[in-house]
């Protein structure tokens, strides 16, 4: 089981950080009114408190802070505890082995690229000189 992300309340010290945050966004908004609405959800995890607040922020049609404390949309939904596995469907290759990984079915094939040989960066060097040569000339008008 994985822990939780941050502190699982939120302290007096970042309630007034994050106060001076939320009034830094929404100066119309003062900050003991915004310290208060934190201090009524103080006992949720720091990082719910802290995106909720933030949230709130956009809604244009609140003249308080006090949405903030208020169940609503600005609130993260609660997700469910997820654990990341094996996809559900798994195809077997004929040597028994899952997806891709068999290396007779689906061989590692090593970079090929070799670059070019000596003559054709010898060719490249002379085309770029004669494009220049031929642009040297097209320049002054």
């Amino acid at each position: 089981m994985t822990q939780p992300i941050g502190p699982q309340v939120a302290s007096g010290e970042w309630i007034a950080r994050l106060a001076n945050l939320v009034h830094t966004i929404r100066p119309d908004w003062q900050e003991p009114g915004i310290r208060s609405a934190l201090a009524k959800v103080a006992d949720r995890p720091l990082l719910d408190v802290a995106l909720a607040a933030l949230a709130a922020c956009r809604r244009i049609d609140q003249r308080t802070p006090a949405v903030i404390a208020c169940d609503g949309d600005h609130w993260p939904k609660a997700q469910a505890q997820r654990t990341y596995t094996e996809p559900g469907i798994v195809t077997y290759c004929p040597h028994g082995e899952p997806g891709m990984r068999c290396t007779e079915c689906y061989p590692r094939r090593p970079h090929s690229g070799t670059g070019p040989t000596p003559e054709q960066r010898a060719a490249m060097r002379a085309a770029i000189a004669a494009g220049k040569q031929a642009t040297k000339g097209r320049e002054t008008r």
